[in-house]
């Protein structure tokens, strides 16, 4: 596995986008004309199934919104569902900071070239929902750029970690003075941030449901809306002012689709197998970027014990085998829900799926019988059951079957190179392209502060030197001479004798260290170095008197040095969430992307 490390940007405005938007144009453009059937009936499948709800889902958010519907949607549907490229990117649906933002404006931007390089090409944002919410505030920066601080402003409430999709608000009035906070907040640095301009879905707007299958859905009704959907209206508000048209979906619905439930009983037929290569793979990764531990990047997938074997007492228990995809259960009204680890086993021609505390149910496991283990899927899934893809397998279901290039931050093309690695081991098929996109902006906070750690570290051994060595840093009798509260021409002369005195004692000591004086008894020589090292003690105590001012002021130095370099990770920090920022840098950044698109098809 070669080792491929990212960083982000560190100056404002700068962009990392790695391999160039050019090379993967021009390898896009080279796909397709050398195989122009490439793909599996699966994947044209798989494509036609996520657009579809990918489209609807979009029209009925945007009109919730109060924006025009994506030319993009009326176009799919007249061309039955089937571009000849589709871009993709995906994220929770959080406050996210710019950098995740240049996702979407890069997906738009490749895909418009794609157009005018005269194939059809889409790009779709996949809503991470699935996720889990736990940190239901913002940081909005306050003070002065002097003394500034971080105010973590809530936007919702929740009690425990909760799955995004379950997350439901009747209180649009929270999310409105959430708005009204962040303007206030910021008031004292003299810009109007993005979300001044920006509404939340009116409470007067009609209900809305995207439907899913059946009974299945997803509400868009101002009465019990989802979170991560209203969140989602104010981002797409900002994207249509930028003539930014991605599609949009969520993972959830994604997850309901007949392609992703075949995806998941391949990988449950195989569970055995998939498991010693998923684990063989992960470890891999972790010998070579160093990572001690099983827990990072991602753990291990785990086999344990079977919950119950009372069915086949007359065998050893068959144990259970960790497929990476989440479960839990819809829950009641308002409550909140944890993910759980999914696990499998083979018992009597049968899949028992079960979490680590008890048995979910059973599934056939013939490929024969795949219609009904659909089925069974299915009716799971109208009484409340999630089973959700987990990182890993997001971006895998997504690469093999959905889009031809995906589009990453820094941390999901660290791991995706995991990705790589799955699809070339357990598929062996042709690994799809991904592209690494972020940005680095900075809210105007004003300018920071020249200090730096390094900074802090040399001042700090400045000080232990002055404390422990203070001879080296003795002012000149010129300097002593400026401080009316010496007699600076009698200190001058005992500076001369202590500097005296000590290098007599350190020569006598280097004569004692060559063993001059070894026919000295050892008694009296340990008592001659006792003295000279409590004279040298002495010594430096009347000396650090001296260059006491001077310990002073590198101490204060140290301390404003740390206050600055606080500052500055408040002044410069990458993390703000992108409605904090004024519409002119979002703008910026939104040209600076099409300018790179531009320059790819001139070349």
């Amino acid at each position: 596995m070669t080792v491929r490390r990212y960083r982000a940007p560190q100056g404002d405005g700068e962009l990392l986008i790695e391999p160039s938007i050019s090379s993967v144009i021009h390898s896009l453009l080279n796909d397709i004309q050398r195989s122009p059937a490439y793909r599996t009936p699966g994947q044209n499948f798989a494509r036609q199934e996520v657009l579809a709800l990918a489209v609807e889902y979009s029209t009925k958010l945007a009109q919730w919104a109060g924006v025009p519907a994506s030319q993009i949607s009326a176009k799919l549907k007249s061309a039955e569902l089937n571009p000849d490229l589709i871009i993709a990117t995906g994220h929770q649906p959080e406050w996210f900071h710019p950098g995740v933002l240049a996702k979407n404006i890069a997906a738009h931007a490749i895909a418009q070239k794609l157009c005018q390089s005269g194939k059809s090409a889409i790009a779709i944002n996949l809503i991470v929902d699935s996720d889990e919410l736990d940190d239901v505030t913002v940081p909005v920066p306050s003070g002065t750029r002097e003394a500034p601080q971080i105010i973590p402003l809530p936007f919702f409430t929740l009690k425990k970690r909760t799955p995004w999709e379950e997350v439901r608000t009747q209180n649009h009035l929270k999310l409105e003075q959430f708005s009204q906070n962040i303007i206030e907040t910021l008031k004292p640095w003299q810009f109007v941030p993005a979300i001044s301009a920006l509404k939340m879905p009116s409470a007067d707007h009609p209900s809305i449901h995207a439907d899913l299958e059946d009974n299945e859905h997803v509400s868009l009704s101002q009465n019990d809306a989802r979170l991560c959907d209203l969140i989602a209206s104010v981002r797409l508000q900002w994207e249509r002012s930028e003539q930014i048209e991605n599609l949009e979906t969520p993972l959830s619905q994604v997850t309901s689709t007949r392609s992703f439930q075949c995806f998941l009983l391949d990988w449950m037929r195989n569970a055995v197998s998939r498991c010693h290569a998923y684990n063989q793979i992960v470890q891999a990764f972790r010998d070579e970027y160093g990572i001690q531990g099983q827990q990072r990047p991602v753990p291990n997938l785990l086999v344990v014990p079977a919950i119950d074997d009372s069915a086949s007492p007359e065998r050893l228990p068959v144990e259970r085998v960790e497929v990476p995809f989440w479960v839990w259960n819809q829950p009641e009204a308002a409550a909140s829900v944890e993910r759980e680890r999914l696990f499998v086993r083979h018992v009597d021609q049968q899949l028992e799926l079960s979490t680590s505390r008890k048995v979910i149910g059973y599934l056939p496991s013939s490929p024969d019988d795949a219609e009904a283990a659909i089925e069974q899927l299915s009716v799971w899934a109208k009484e409340g059951l999630r089973i959700r893809s987990r990182a890993l397998t997001t971006t895998l279901f997504a690469r093999l079957y959905l889009c031809d290039l995906f589009i990453h931050g820094i941390g999901g093309a660290i791991y995706d190179q995991i990705t790589d690695r799955l699809i070339e081991t357990i598929y062996r098929q042709h690994i799809p392209q991904f592209l690494v996109v972020t940005a680095t902006l900075h809210l105007p906070l004003g300018e920071g502060f020249s200090a730096t750690m390094a900074d802090v570290r040399r001042h700090q051994s400045l000080l232990r030197d002055l404390q422990q060595n203070p001879w080296r840093h003795l002012p000149s009798c010129e300097e002593l001479s400026s401080r009316a509260d010496l007699n600076h021409q009698m200190l001058c002369r005992q500076l001369a004798q202590l500097r005296q005195e000590r290098d007599l004692l350190l020569m006598e000591q280097k004569i004692c260290d060559q063993k001059a004086d070894r026919n000295l008894p050892r008694r009296t020589r340990r008592q001659r170095n006792r003295q000279r090292y409590l004279r040298l003690n002495e010594i430096r105590s009347e000396l650090l008197t001296i260059v006491s001012p001077q310990i002073q002021k590198v101490r204060e130095d140290i301390e404003t040095l740390r206050q600055e370099v606080a500052a500055n990770k408040i002044l410069k920090s990458r993390e703000y969430p992108w409605c904090l920022f004024p519409v002119e840098l979002l703008h910026r950044l939104v040209t600076q992307i099409q300018v790179a698109a531009d320059l790819a098809i001139q070349k």
